[in-house]
């Protein structure tokens, strides 16, 4: 395969909308007798020109499961790493955003502290405090480009029992 075509199928699992499409240079035709023609064409690819500017994915580095049970006004931090899959380099100015949920003391807004090129990843530590009333509690920000495009939402989820 060629190095700078993508498969759809990636594509897709990574929620990438699929832009423009180009097919492989051959094509093989075979004829099996008079009457019948049959034709042969590989998979079409995703060509890496068509990938967004700003594209991520994220993963919790601890791979904690959603809604781990804690104690209440635990002090507590979330390691997210995000991976820059787009074709434009994050600067400092990329931040992630509080945008719904409970912000479990956590950061209203977070700039990222390195630049991130096409391909790199970097953390971002939350530090947080479970809330003192026992009860589910859920927090979500939003990683931002430095032109305010939404890029990639995460959530913090806990079970705070007492």
């Amino acid at each position: 395969m060629n190095k700078n075509i993508i498969p759809i199928a990636i594509m897709a699992a990574l929620g990438l909308a699929v832009m423009a499409c180009t097919a492989p240079a051959s094509t093989a035709t075979a004829q099996a007798d008079i009457n019948q023609i049959v034709t042969i064409t590989p998979n079409y690819y995703l060509t890496s020109s068509a990938l967004p500017c700003n594209a991520a994915t994220v993963v919790d580095v601890e791979n904690w499961p959603d809604f781990i049970v804690m104690g209440h006004n635990i002090s507590f931090n979330r390691n997210l790493r995000f991976t820059n899959v787009g074709t434009c380099t994050w600067n400092t100015n990329y931040r992630l955003v509080f945008m719904s949920g409970n912000r479990l003391s956590g950061p209203k807004s977070k700039n990222l502290s390195a630049s991130v090129a096409p391909g790199g990843s970097i953390d971002v530590q939350l530090h947080l405090i479970s809330p003192l009333v026992k009860g589910r509690y859920t927090g979500c920000w939003h990683l931002y480009a430095d032109n305010d495009i939404d890029i990639i939402p995460v959530c913090v989820s806990i079970d705070v029992a007492r």
